[in-house]
């Protein structure tokens, strides 16, 4: 966290960039514990070969007006007692799209192949897989912290 701050600022400075959404009706957010588990076995797979970080946080949807993104998921909740997942996208779109962050179903969102083979779309933005492999890393060093000193919701994001 601390070399982030050094290297971007204050997450301040992003407050006019991007907006935080509401979290959905009824749904329960990940605590950080929680998500440090999950990023450390997610990594364990990484490592093994039996997980793509590309194909896990870099996903493929579109919009409420249908246009088609390219983004990375932040943050994931269970939405009522169906526990749908949802997950807070944030995209990086060029041209008349800026960059924004909305919560989309799981269940609407695909992954680099499912893109490739339902919408014939490809990503060619993508950071290399070595590189999604350690800003996972990164995150899971923050989130150590995160839950040494039991950082709110907020100063997470």
């Amino acid at each position: 966290y601390n070399a982030a701050l050094r290297l971007f600022g204050s997450p301040s400075m992003f407050a006019s960039d991007l907006r935080l959404p509401a979290m959905p009706p009824n749904a329960v957010g990940e605590s950080n514990w929680e998500t440090l588990v999950r990023l450390g076995e997610d990594l364990t797979l990484i490592t093994d070969d039996q997980l793509s970080a590309l194909d896990s946080y870099r996903l493929f949807g579109h919009d409420e007006m249908g246009q088609p993104f390219w983004g990375y998921g932040v943050e994931s909740a269970r939405v009522g007692i169906a526990k749908e997942i949802v997950v807070l996208m944030r995209s990086d779109e060029q041209g008349d799209t800026d960059r924004a962050l909305r919560w989309m179903p799981l269940a609407k969102l695909y992954t680099r192949k499912q893109a490739r083979l339902i919408y014939q779309v490809l990503d060619t933005e993508s950071p290399t897989e070595e590189a999604m492999h350690a800003i996972l890393e990164l995150f899971r060093d923050v989130f150590e912290c995160a839950v040494e000193t039991n950082w709110t919701y907020e100063k997470r994001l």
